[in-house]
């Protein structure tokens, strides 16, 4: 009698109880959950980043654009990039300085992504844009007669 129940007792050693089941299944799902939001998070984050290096391509191309036209850069002005991915731009003066002597205005330019966040900031940069001289006011010269 003694023998047998000491051979059941290892004989239900071999196997898992139900419940040993149950949390190894609860704890392997937890696992592949958090590992597929990880993924998740870690595919946005790249996606952002291959934005924002191509955000900064065209801030470059644009500001090219803009200090080669007699015009110089629209100061306080919007303007799509590209309306398929609702890209765009806003320029707006951020303040004055003198550099050498001369008055020059603080720009910033920002890049926008309206998709799949609306208003996702892709970058912000600040430059110097030289204000133009003011031309000498005229005065008429007094005629006698």
């Amino acid at each position: 009698m003694w023998l047998r129940s000491c051979q059941n007792k290892q004989r239900s050693r071999r196997a898992f109880t139900l419940i040993e089941v149950l949390l190894g299944a609860v704890l392997l799902s937890t696992l592949v959950v958090s590992s597929m939001l990880g993924f998740r998070i870690h595919q946005s984050k790249i996606r952002l980043s291959a934005h924002r290096v191509e955000a900064v391509a065209i801030a470059d191309k644009l500001m090219s654009n803009w200090f080669h036209q007699p015009m110089g850069v629209p100061v306080g002005a919007t303007g799509v990039i590209d309306p398929q991915r609702l890209w765009r731009w806003r320029t707006e003066p951020v303040g004055m300085s003198t550099v050498f002597g001369q008055p020059t205005l603080i720009v910033r330019l920002e890049l926008y992504e309206d998709f799949p966040t609306p208003n996702q900031l892709l970058i912000s940069i600040e430059f110097v844009n030289p204000v133009p001289p003011v031309a000498p006011e005229v005065v008429p010269l007094e005629t006698t007669n």
